[in-house]
């Protein structure tokens, strides 16, 4: 890598669906198996469930495993989103910068809207945060233009 990256926390929602199990986990095992990955990077997979890394993160977790954890919270409660801004603020603490936060919704589009409107609410809509949905973005038009908007009620567009 010739250009240091900042340190950096991507946080999962979906880790334990079909799309991060497929296609985003073993990415990121390939980035690590190739020497790619930051040391100042870690993952902060958000799951609604409990359940064991070993099921999460499958054939992947033992090159993760350094730079993985697993949070457990309910998507639709307030109050797990500022135990979540903790335990970003305590993850952070490990750098010697502030990380910037990559929020990661591999979520149904009904769902993506609800997190976004928590994550702004709670304040985790900070300048080191950036929103990063999986496609499908919307069902339609119509429900593509209200996550757009309500995005933009809590992220600027560079975020």
């Amino acid at each position: 890598m010739t250009e240091k990256l900042p340190p950096t926390i991507l946080v999962i929602f979906g880790i334990t669906g079909d799309l991060s199990k497929r296609y985003l986990l073993p990415a990121l095992a390939e980035i690590c198996r190739s020497d790619q990955l930051s040391k100042d990077f870690q993952i902060l997979g958000v799951s609604r469930r409990d359940a064991a890394k070993t099921e999460i993160f499958g054939g992947t977790q033992e090159i993760l495993q350094p730079y993985s954890r697993v949070f457990r919270m309910d998507l639709a409660n307030g109050a797990d989103y500022h135990k979540l801004k903790h335990q970003l603020g305590e993850l952070g603490q490990k750098f010697d910068q502030p990380p910037q936060v990559i929020f990661y919704l591999s979520v149904p589009p009904v769902a993506a809207r609800q997190i976004i409107s928590l994550l702004g609410e709670s304040g985790l809509n900070t300048a080191h945060t950036k929103l990063l949905l999986e496609k499908p973005f919307g069902y339609d038009l119509k429900s593509a233009s209200e996550l757009v908007a309500e995005m933009s009620e809590h992220f600027t567009e560079k975020q």
